[in-house]
């Protein structure tokens, strides 16, 4: 299926306005922010901890180059650069923490 530049530069138009929007990524950070510390209350045996650990690092490396995809396909905002700098050291900070 072969999309029309026009086409496809609409749909990254509206991905761009809506699914990055300001106040999307504002509310996607307070969910996770309340996951996390939701999480972070429950004890956890050692096992559990480095299977939680692994997802958290499989997720934030996924979200990092999905950033990084849309900044190859031309979609840069200063929103999208920022998401890309937060999710860069969220994978460090992450890796670090397994070795």
């Amino acid at each position: 299926m072969s999309v029309s530049p026009h086409c496809m530069q609409r749909i990254l138009s509206a991905i761009e306005e809506h699914v990055f929007s300001p106040r999307a990524v504002a509310y996607l950070t307070r969910q996770v922010r309340a996951v996390l510390k939701r999480s972070s209350m429950q004890p956890m045996m050692p096992a559990e901890q480095r299977v939680r650990h692994e997802q958290e690092l499989t997720q934030a490396r996924t979200e990092l180059e999905n950033v990084k995809t849309a900044i190859r396909h031309g979609i840069i905002t200063e929103t999208r650069e920022r998401c890309s700098r937060e999710g860069e050291a969220q994978v460090a900070n992450l890796e670090a923490r397994a070795a």
